[in-house]
């Protein structure tokens, strides 16, 4: 609106408890799960993608695992895109896949026991460091055997699911290459740490949120910050978020439900 500042800030929240325009084949990594099941359902991955198509060129585990480790990768799946960026940069691929799996005995009605086997899957963009997609697979059994044997079904079926999210973001960002001549969006003015000594005053908020600690997180047992730059316009409003540090299990869109109600 004319006359009215338009900011942009960092929003940080805690929450606890290189393609090219070819269509080559995507260069695809399957960087080793987290968990004591995480190298099995890791190799599991790996065959599905292998037998699915030949739209993906597969990294070898062998030198992922050795990229990752060199640079600097300790299972943390809490990654800024700057991290994720480097990660993937380190693997040498255009996207990849990292997350945690893991098999718990619950207790049910009673004194009946059941397991839960659980998946959280980060599908991460090289190129910019973000995540396309997150899935949360979930199979519950009598037996630790059987809940497993279904997870696995489950990611199986589900493959076709995940390819085209990555397929969908390789077709996004060859839409923004085509259409790299059009208008730059409006400039907004980055609110620094020194920016009251330069005579400018920031914007305050009315109320403070606490977002909500989701049934995912829960289940999973993740501690994890979440961190977003938000456009807050003149008329007090938010306009674009964009997540800069994710964490998944439902935690990034409860961030963002947050800051939309900020005043």
């Amino acid at each position: 609106m004319k006359g009215k500042p338009v900011f942009k800030v960092l929003a940080v929240l805690i929450l606890c408890s290189p393609l090219t325009q070819s269509q080559s084949p995507v260069r695809l990594a399957v960087v080793d799960l987290v968990g004591d099941e995480g190298r099995e359902f890791s190799m599991l991955l790996r065959d599905v993608v292998r037998t699915s198509s030949n739209e993906f060129d597969l990294l070898d585990d062998e030198l992922v695992r050795t990229a990752s480790r060199g640079g600097g990768y300790t299972d943390n799946l809490n990654l800024s895109c700057d991290e994720a960026r480097a990660l993937g940069q380190s693997l040498g691929c255009d996207f990849y896949v990292l997350g945690k799996v893991q098999t718990a005995r619950r207790q049910d009605v009673g004194e009946q026991f059941y397991f839960d086997a659980l998946a959280g899957l980060f599908f991460v963009e090289t190129r910019t460091g973000k995540m396309i997609l997150f899935v949360f697979e979930r199979a519950k059994a009598q037996n630790e055997s059987k809940a497993r044997n279904q997870l696995k079904d489950m990611l199986t079926r589900n493959w076709p699911q995940y390819a085209e999210a990555i397929n969908s973001a390789r077709q996004q960002h060859l839409l923004v290459v085509e259409n790299i001549a059009q208008p730059s969006p409006p400039a907004v003015e980055v609110l620094a740490d020194d920016i009251a000594a330069q005579g400018v005053q920031q914007p305050v908020f009315y109320q403070r949120i606490k977002p909500d600690y989701t049934e995912q997180a829960d289940l999973a047992d993740i501690v994890a910050s979440v961190e977003l730059e938000a456009v807050f316009l003149g008329d007090g409003t938010v306009g674009e978020i964009d997540v800069v540090k994710w964490a998944g299990c439902g935690l990034d869109e409860s961030a963002i439900a947050t800051v939309k109600k900020l005043r």
